[in-house]
């Protein structure tokens, strides 16, 4: 393992190689120093125009910026190569079952399904998306780790194509923040809640702070980040469960990160008992609330030109645990997987060649939909390091955990968490309480559905 996947490379090197100079790929550059973690690559002969000529590609994925753009680009490759594309959305909220139902009935109707990695694996376990080992994915040209950490099955089979990666860090306004007299968020949980209770007492007619309680995946993310930044089990997952199927926060840092979500409610905005994804969206972009602990994802919104908050928001790595050896922050990557009864199985596996070419990538980075790049060369480009989240990636490089998840039932695993931790904060209840519930109710799922 590299020393920039064990997060070992600081932020100031990490600039220093990806702004003005940008990272050297040649042998004293960043994909020399990967060492054989993402060395597994596989010749593949390109398809030629005449080769994809009068094809079809369909493919299938949810209502978000990054997959517009993605929709966007194989358009344009289809009206240039003579390939008919099609391209169907569902809302987030239904992508996973709607790949669930068309896979267990052998649907060809889609040849490309763009997902999220937490459910990749579970998907290839199932037989449902099919091996890319066969394409020639240039898999030592990506950030180290999006591969290995996000797309490879546990026997190194590669079954994604990373398009962006995510992280989840903390969100701020800047104006608030100056405010209330703080130069930035604390880099500590303690140091993070003073910071909420100076903005509390400060009147700024917002609240200090965001908590989604209500929303299937997105509050298991709030409460999640509240367990990084610390010494995870070994083999833990989305920091939840570990790789024997035992909960992952059965131990004290669990319950303090449960004691803290359960405190922040007299910090949270109105309604964060009933707020979802598209609530926590409006209230910090309409200055709701001064701080959210969320995806790096939403950049994308914050930085358009038409947000209201443009030029306002700040980005920070997440709040740890001064005494953690090896701090780890949730990571995730949106994804193309290859539908296992593609009928355009061909011009889907030349459509991903074309998506890891650095052309591909920097049409996703003029989108304005995908605010991190895949391919460590995409990182010389200074048009990424303009961009005002940009000195977080560099934290954030090597010291991400995957989110991918081995339980195919994990949205079921999702609604279980959001239920214990609703009952927990509606109702009052204290945190051990509520760590007892959630670790009985894991146990109890994994028992049921035969994880061991």
């Amino acid at each position: 393992m590299t020393d920039i996947r064990r997060g070992n490379l600081t932020r100031s090197q990490f600039l220093n190689r990806a702004a003005g100079v940008g990272f050297a790929l040649g042998a004293g550059g960043i994909l020399a120093a990967c060492g054989d973690d993402d060395e597994k690559s596989t010749g593949s002969k390109r398809a030629t125009k005449a080769d994809l000529e009068g094809g079809t590609l369909n493919l299938l994925s949810w209502e978000d910026a990054a997959w517009t753009a993605v929709a966007g680009i194989a358009k344009q490759w289809g009206k240039e190569n003579g390939v008919t594309v099609k391209s169907d959305t569902v809302p987030f909220a239904n992508a996973y079952q709607k790949v669930v139902l068309l896979s267990q009935s052998e649907s060809d109707e889609f040849d490309i399904y763009c997902t999220d990695a937490i459910y990749n694996e579970g998907f290839a376990a199932s037989g449902w998306i099919a091996s890319l080992d066969d394409i020639g994915l240039p898999v030592d040209a990506y950030i180290p780790g999006l591969i290995d950490d996000f797309s490879r099955s546990a026997d190194g089979t590669l079954y994604s194509q990373p398009i962006t990666f995510s992280f989840i860090m903390t969100l701020y306004l800047k104006s608030a923040y100056r405010k209330a007299g703080i130069k930035a968020p604390g880099t500590t949980w303690e140091a993070l809640q003073e910071d909420l209770t100076k903005l509390q007492a400060s009147n700024l007619g917002m609240a200090p702070l965001i908590t989604l309680v209500n929303d299937t995946d997105g509050t298991v993310w709030d409460w999640g980040a509240q367990l990084t930044g610390q010494n995870l089990p070994e083999g833990a997952r989305q920091f939840l469960y570990t790789d024997d199927y035992k909960p992952a926060f059965d131990n004290p840092a669990g319950l303090a990160g449960l004691e803290r979500w359960l405190d922040w409610k007299r910090y949270s905005q109105k309604g964060a008992s009933s707020a979802d994804y598209s609530a926590g969206l409006t209230t910090f972009s309409q200055r709701g609330a001064a701080t959210w602990l969320n995806w790096s994802t939403w950049a994308s919104v914050f930085e358009a030109d038409d947000s209201a908050i443009k030029g306002d928001v700040g980005y920070a790595m997440l709040p740890s645990d001064p005494s953690a050896s090896d701090p780890r922050f949730f990571g995730d990557t949106y994804s193309l997987t290859l539908n296992a009864n593609a009928a355009n199985a061909d011009v889907a596996k030349a459509f991903m060649q074309h998506m890891a070419t650095p052309e591909a990538q920097a049409a996703l980075r003029d989108s304005g939909g995908v605010v991190m790049p895949v391919l460590a060369e995409a990182l010389e480009d200074p048009e990424w390091a303009k961009r005002p989240y940009w000195p977080v990636v560099g934290e954030a490089v090597g010291k991400l955990c995957p989110s991918n998840t081995t339980v195919t039932q994990f949205p079921e695993l999702e609604k279980l968490t959001v239920n214990e931790l609703q009952a927990g904060w509606v109702d009052g209840k204290p945190a051990g309480e509520v760590q007892q519930n959630l670790i009985d109710a894991y146990n109890g799922f994994f028992s049921e559905n035969g994880y061991s």
